[in-house]
């Protein structure tokens, strides 16, 4: 984990959950996420959790679930020597990031990770969710990449797809959720963002969804992409929003 303190005082914070199709870490969906919630007044982090490894290449199953639930948790247990304020933790994530971040929306409470310490009680849910281009279907609009990494060959494991097909499990707990995805996005179809939304619309959750006509995969802030680079400012409204309502 990295941490991005914005400043002395109590205050929220986002945990960034970089993208890379669970084979990598993409830097600019990392560092820049922390750097513009800084600026915003958040402190944040940068998680690190596991990905594929090419010499021992097996699927990763809940590890990087449970890696993602462990950080949430050592985020709460030391909110007070960090300045946070343990009600107010957003998770967001991009592309395969987007999945790991919507996984702890929906599986975070039920799942149960391996634990040495006295980390298990703490809640391992964000209070909200923000998914940038998200991975969230095993289905149709699959992004094979992740779930190749995730599950192993497509169909060899389909209960496994369907636990990390997200869309099957939103519920009356899943937090509040900001989306936003392109039309033009050729490596995570758009609609793996709309059957999310469509899940949360249909469970009654509060969300906003957001469709932008440009841009190619993996933009991270986007902030050469005209239109589409008004995203993280929507994100962080819509934040502000969600936090002082609490």
């Amino acid at each position: 984990m990295e941490w991005y303190p914005a400043g002395d005082g109590v205050r929220p914070c986002v945990a960034a959950f970089p993208g890379g199709g669970y084979s990598r870490l993409a830097p600019h969906e990392g560092e820049g996420y922390a750097r513009f919630w800084n600026a915003e007044g958040f402190h944040a982090a940068v998680i690190h959790y596991r990905t594929q490894c090419e010499a021992s290449p097996q699927p990763l199953r809940e590890g990087p679930l449970y890696d993602a639930m462990r950080a949430m948790r050592l985020l709460r247990a030391n909110a007070a020597s960090l300045g946070i304020d343990p009600k107010r933790i957003a998770a967001t994530g991009s592309s395969a990031g987007g999945h790991l971040a919507g996984s702890l929306a929906v599986h975070g409470a039920a799942s149960e990770s391996p634990t040495e310490d006295n980390l298990a009680p703490l809640h391992a849910v964000p209070d909200a969710v923000i998914l940038a281009y998200p991975v969230i279907t095993a289905g149709e609009f699959a992004h094979g990449g992740s779930f190749w990494n995730l599950c192993g060959e497509s169909g060899s494991n389909p209960e496994r797809q369907a636990y990390f097909s997200l869309e099957n499990h939103v519920g009356a707990s899943t937090p509040p959720t900001f989306l936003w995805h392109t039309v033009e996005d050729n490596g995570v179809p758009v609609e793996n963002a709309m059957l999310f939304a469509h899940a949360l619309r249909r469970e009654g959750r509060p969300f906003e969804l957001h469709l932008f006509a440009r841009g190619r995969h993996g933009l991270g802030l986007a902030a050469d992409i005209p239109g589409t680079n008004q995203w993280p400012g929507l994100a962080a409204a819509w934040l502000c929003q969600q936090f002082s309502a609490d």
